[in-house]
């Protein structure tokens, strides 16, 4: 009686649960990983941003810097005001990317969120007592605790980009 050489069902049935044991150990380090790249990427991007602003505040005539405005309609591009009052129509939007020459979004394809104070999207300078229109608080209980009187504020919205405008609109 010849005998045929190979493994049993139950054999491979083991070798396919070590197998799967191993891939699942390494998937958890390899996601965290990923997660820990795309936090580096957009805190790089955020640092980024501050400096393009600032640069665009300082490249501006008149001799009174100002900031962008946003871009609301997704171009991004700054959309400037029209008429008389040159202060943004609205505050709060997507960041101007092109205009700044930037990425146009976070490490997870979501677009920054950009809110700029009115008293900074102007060119007609600024007041020593300046009494802000933006804030930021660290819970939205908007209790005490946080900043008042803030320029500007840029938000990345994370990995689950609640409140986001991903690129494609």
């Amino acid at each position: 009686m010849k005998r045929t050489r190979g493994f049993t069902l139950s054999e491979l049935a083991i070798v396919m649960v070590i197998v799967t044991i191993l891939i699942g150990g390494l998937a958890m380090p390899l996601s965290a990983q990923i997660q820990a790249r795309r936090i580096a990427e957009t805190r790089a991007d955020m640092r980024a941003i501050q400096d393009a602003l600032i640069g665009y505040a300082m490249r501006q005539a008149a001799g009174h810097p100002y900031l962008p405005c946003p871009d609301n309609n997704g171009d991004g591009v700054e959309d400037l005001p029209r008429g008389m009052d040159q202060m943004c129509l609205r505050v709060r939007g997507s960041l101007p990317w092109r205009t700044l020459g930037l990425d146009e979004a976070d490490a997870w394809g979501s677009r920054y969120t950009y809110a700029v104070s009115k008293l900074f999207t102007n060119d007609t300078g600024f007041e020593s007592d300046y009494d802000g229109d933006l804030a930021v608080h660290k819970s939205s209980a908007c209790s005490g605790d946080g900043m008042t009187d803030v320029a500007v504020v840029i938000v990345s919205h994370g990995p689950n980009a609640r409140g986001a405008q991903n690129m494609s609109g």
